[in-house]
């Protein structure tokens, strides 16, 4: 059944509010990414007005300096010929003596102005010849951008039917080993338009399986980005202990409930 006016036009308005919060390479993800369903399709037409919004704030460039159009060659045309500048009579100047004496003030301050400039010429060529400095390391959120699995989006709609309010993902940061349960630590992202009280823009990671969906441990995306995530996931026969963020890769052990002491899983699926 379809929904009513006004359900579409909540739906819009929170649509509109989650793209304007999004970076400019997320928002690009959005636009150019395949659409598979109707509410995709609205997503990235929403962040391709909001990249357009942006760069239309964004202020022009300065114009470009005006250049002299270069002076017409003399071609199929005889050139004037110069008239010869007048002799001015020359009176031959004796050599100047030289002085035993101190140099005079004005020399004293050629020469100080002249040392000045040689150690400014120096110091401008070794800043030039320093190396330049590195740039920051990407958030680990960017792994939320990458392409889905098949895998992931067969999560995606496990975890929608089971209520979880997914915005952006999931992903998978580790698998188990083959043979058990299928358990995988997934992470992804909660953003909800609202009031102060009720907004949400959170990280989340959770323990899944075959069967189950576990239940989410978020934080906010802020302290995420300043100190990373922090997370013991509870399983059936085990404990995941999650390390992730605010730059490179997850870390996550498997906690076993025998003698074997901590694992590490294994790696997460490439990308399709």
């Amino acid at each position: 059944m379809a929904q009513p006016p006004d359900d579409h036009e909540a739906a819009d308005r929170a649509r509109e509010h989650v793209i304007a919060h999004l970076f400019d390479v997320e928002l690009t993800r959005l636009a150019y990414a395949r659409p598979r369903s109707a509410e995709d399709e609205q997503r990235a037409a929403a962040a391709v007005r909001e990249l357009a919004r942006r760069a239309a704030a964004r202020p022009a460039p300065p114009p470009e300096p005006a250049t002299e159009q270069p002076a017409r060659p003399w071609i199929g045309r005889r050139r004037p010929r110069p008239e010869p500048a007048p002799r001015i009579p020359t009176r031959r100047r004796r050599p100047a003596r030289r002085d035993a004496s101190p140099p005079g003030p004005r020399r004293a301050l050629a020469l100080t102005a002249a040392g000045g400039l040689l150690l400014s010429t120096v110091a401008a060529l070794s800043a030039a010849a320093a190396p330049a400095p590195e740039p920051p390391p990407a958030s680990s959120l960017q792994l939320l951008y990458r392409d889905a699995t098949a895998a992931e989006r067969d999560l995606r709609d496990r975890m929608l039917a089971a209520g979880l309010p997914v915005t952006i993902g999931p992903r998978i940061l580790a698998a188990g080993a083959e043979g058990d349960r299928g358990e995988r630590v997934a992470a992804y992202r909660h953003v909800r338009a609202g009031t102060a009280d009720d907004a949400r823009n959170e990280v989340c990671v959770l323990l899944v399986d075959v069967e189950t969906v576990g239940t989410s441990s978020c934080i906010a995306r802020s302290v995420f980005l300043t100190e990373g995530m922090r997370a013991v996931l509870e399983g059936p026969t085990s404990r995941w202990s999650v390390r992730w963020g605010p730059t490179g890769e997850a870390e996550v052990l498997v906690i076993g409930g025998g003698e074997d002491g901590p694992s590490a899983p294994d790696a997460p699926p490439a990308p399709l």
